[in-house]
């Protein structure tokens, strides 16, 4: 078990008390969603409120850093443009509320006394993170045999939702919970095969979500889990085998190949990349050329969250975003909030490098976070945007470790 060494510098404890907070509400938003359906009150939309509040809060306390300052600046352009020119305020508020917690998630992860406390709290806090793992994999275990737990949206096989809202927020929910199963694992001296169940019941949860786009990133969690736990090569290149042949065995088996099956079968879609992008490649274009054809302020500024639901809706008749979080930025908060996004996104892998000069990490760190914004959008899935926040400590953890063994040689 790798320890950490408390700090007792003054002004300390309010910051540890936030960072506690931040943390725990993480998780139990994971909950929370899981059992969306069956709550009645808002629960989800009260914690994704405290979480913004206390990720605000302890950026203010105890120090603001001028770095902070300016891109919240960077941030706030397209946000003051959304309420100005927005005809649907109730999704303005929605796609605002996301697109700034994004923001706090990232600025929060890149400060090194925040990570450090981060790297604490998950050393002191194992009872609750098992507590939290053992409920939301019995959720899901539960939900995965009850017939009303699916949905009917492509073809003729039922996607697999739980108690979520959607499939993809199912899937997302998956993602984090395999993020915190791994941190779990990663603070006990060795992989027992019982605690890989932590993982192994998200990872068949998402292959019948259906949810493509999330295939890459269980993947990349494979990976990184089974690259950062067995050190031998010829183990490591054995279990990818064993775990690529289960995988092959549940794609097919699963909801996943009724999902590309469709998507290629799809009487409408007119071409291959139609059919890779169930149709998002239009949204794209769409977005493409209003970007083009705008004026240069515009450009720079964007206009607004909502923007790209109505030029959207204008060209293909359905009310939607963008479907990526690249081509929605670019004419929702223009040059200036895509420079930001960018920045912050790439602060956060080049901080990863520096920590131990392994490339792979930070490749993987990157592909997880850019491979779903650019094909299906990652700021718009909270949950795995917490799921990035959950790696990033994951990684710079495994960081220690080997620090600490060269240190000892």
């Amino acid at each position: 078990m790798f320890r950490y060494k408390k700090d007792r510098k003054k002004g300390i404890l309010l910051n540890l008390s936030l960072v506690s907070i931040i943390c725990s509400l993480s998780c139990i938003f994971l909950i929370s969603t899981l059992l969306q359906k069956l709550i009645v009150i808002p629960v989800n939309q009260l914690i994704g409120s405290l979480l913004l509040i206390a990720l605000l809060l302890v950026q203010l306390a105890p120090r603001t850093t001028m770095r902070f300052v300016t891109l919240l600046v960077y941030f706030t352009v397209p946000i003051v443009i959304t309420l100005l020119m927005t005809g649907d305020l109730p999704l303005a508020i929605i796609e605002i509320m996301r697109y700034i917690s994004f923001f706090l998630f990232f600025c929060f992860i890149i400060r090194s006394d925040i990570l450090k406390e981060m790297k604490e709290y998950v050393y002191r806090n194992q009872l609750f993170l098992k507590f939290i793992l053992l409920l939301a994999n019995a959720i899901i275990l539960f939900c995965l045999f009850q017939s009303d737990c699916y949905s009917y949206q492509w073809g003729s096989e039922p996607y697999f939702t739980g108690y979520t809202a959607f499939y993809h927020t199912m899937a997302s929910a998956c993602c984090l919970l395999i993020a915190i199963s791994m941190l779990y694992i990663q603070q006990k001296e060795r992989v027992r095969i019982y605690r890989v169940a932590y993982i192994l019941i998200p990872s068949i949860a998402l292959f019948y979500t259906g949810a493509r786009t999330f295939l890459f990133s269980l993947v990349i969690l494979m990976i990184i889990f089974v690259k950062t736990n067995i050190k031998r090569s010829n183990y490591r290149k054995l279990t990818y085998l064993i775990a690529a042949s289960i995988g092959t065995y549940i794609f097919f088996s699963s909801s996943m190949i009724e999902k590309f099956s469709f998507a290629a079968n799809n009487k409408y879609v007119s071409s291959s990349m139609d059919s890779f992008t169930s149709g998002r490649n239009d949204l794209w274009e769409v977005a493409i050329n209003s970007f083009i054809h705008d004026n240069m302020i515009f450009r720079f500024l964007g206009r607004g969250f909502t923007y790209s639901y109505s030029i959207n809706e204008k060209a293909t008749g359905h009310y939607l975003w963008s479907h990526s979080d690249i081509f929605n930025i670019l004419v929702c908060g223009g040059l200036l909030g895509l420079g930001a996004y960018s920045y912050i996104v790439f602060k956060a892998c080049r901080n990863l490098f520096i920590m131990g000069k392994q490339k792979y990490k930070y490749i993987l760190f990157l592909l997880y976070v850019m491979l779903p914004a650019i094909l299906n959008g990652f700021y718009e899935y909270q949950h795995y945007v917490i799921s990035a926040m959950f790696l990033y400590v994951y990684l710079s953890i495994d960081f220690d470790k080997h620090l600490t063994v060269k240190d000892q040689v």
